[in-house]
């Protein structure tokens, strides 16, 4: 007997923890209705990890989508491939794949930490239309093969070759789960009793509001730079007058060319000779990051709890006002804040 016949009732039908030991579910359903599908795309290699076998590289299309419901077919004809790496970013328990047409396929589900879950096999054994559920935060759907070890399957990492750290980074937080916010009405929230005019503060009791601090080292001190993920999600990047201050070399940006004599003035004044480096390090930043991902970001560079430059489009605004609240991440999209100060009191 084959091997991937051996045991594959034990990794198929992962769409609910009951259905572990159950055959797959196969649902006949309507075709889905037809949508623009939205993903960032970026080729990446893959290494595929089993238990008693050697990693198998693999070569793919990954696709960041923030979508549930996936036609494949019409992905595969688009962008002419074989084998495609799914990144969901919503926050719902499923996401729909519907495979009609995509045949022989294995379709592997892995969740946030790149561990395997569970299989599903797309053979063209029924008619009509063949959608299924999966869990978890990413699905590959790769040809069947009879030999490849199924069963033994036990995670996937990225093969990071001929990337470089910025490449990496942007990768990383893109793939961050968010929802789609129904308006872009800005995206700071401001520090101090200072309300913009057309957004009023919402009033909530105290028992209402949630919210902690806790930076790792490196983190919540001036200056720093934030980056507008997505609605009230804020990245936070350090920056380092010397590399004696960074406690870790690939985390956060660390200037050169940096006297002590420059570190004192910018201590007793932020408006310093400093601040035109820092200007000049953030436009260079976003202009490389913009011209790299074809797309417009928002980021404010804090230089102290009063003192804001923001960054939206070719504006650059200097306020009094800084980004506060909103849930804070790091660089590994760990959340080190939550309705708080961005900063270490």
């Amino acid at each position: 007997m084959l091997r991937i016949e051996k045991s594959l009732k034990s990794v198929l039908a992962y769409s609910t923890p009951a259905q572990h030991k159950q055959e797959p579910q196969i649902s006949l359903v309507k075709p889905l209705k037809k949508r623009i599908m939205t993903f960032i795309k970026y080729a990446q290699h893959l290494n595929l990890k089993f238990k008693n076998e050697p990693s198998q590289p693999v070569s793919v299309l990954e696709g960041i989508t923030p979508f549930s419901t996936i036609v494949v077919q019409e992905v595969f004809e688009q962008n002419q491939i074989d084998r495609f790496l799914i990144t969901f970013r919503h926050r719902q328990l499923t996401s729909e794949l519907d495979m009609t047409g995509v045949t022989p396929y294995v379709v592997l589900g892995f969740d946030q930490h790149q561990q395997f879950l569970g299989a599903h096999l797309s053979l063209g054994e029924t008619e009509g239309t063949y959608s299924i559920k999966v869990q978890g935060t990413f699905v590959l759907i790769i040809p069947f093969d009879r030999e490849f070890p199924l069963a033994e399957i036990t995670s996937f990492e990225f093969d990071p070759r001929d990337k470089s750290e910025a490449e990496l980074f942007w990768e990383q937080f893109r793939r961050m789960p968010s929802t789609l916010p129904k308006d872009k009405k800005g995206f700071i929230l401001h520090g101090n009793n200072r309300t913009p005019s057309s957004h009023q503060p919402l009033k909530r009791s105290p028992s209402q509001i949630q919210s902690f601090s806790k930076f790792p080292p490196g983190y919540g001190k001036f200056p720093y730079l934030i980056v507008h993920v997505y609605s009230a999600c804020y990245l936070q990047v350090p920056i380092y007058f010397s590399a004696a201050q960074q406690p870790d070399p690939e985390v956060g940006i660390c200037m050169e060319d940096v006297e002590s004599w420059m570190i004192d003035a910018f201590e007793q004044d932020t408006h310093s000779i400093l601040k035109n480096k820092l200007l000049e390090l953030v436009r260079e930043r976003k202009e490389q990051m913009e011209k790299k991902q074809k797309q417009s970001y928002r980021m404010c560079l804090v230089l102290g709890p009063n003192h804001g430059i923001y960054f939206e489009k070719d504006e650059v605004t200097e306020s009094e006002q800084i980004p506060y609240g909103g849930s804070l991440v790091n660089s590994e999209n760990e959340i080190i804040a939550m309705n708080a100060k961005h900063y270490r009191e």
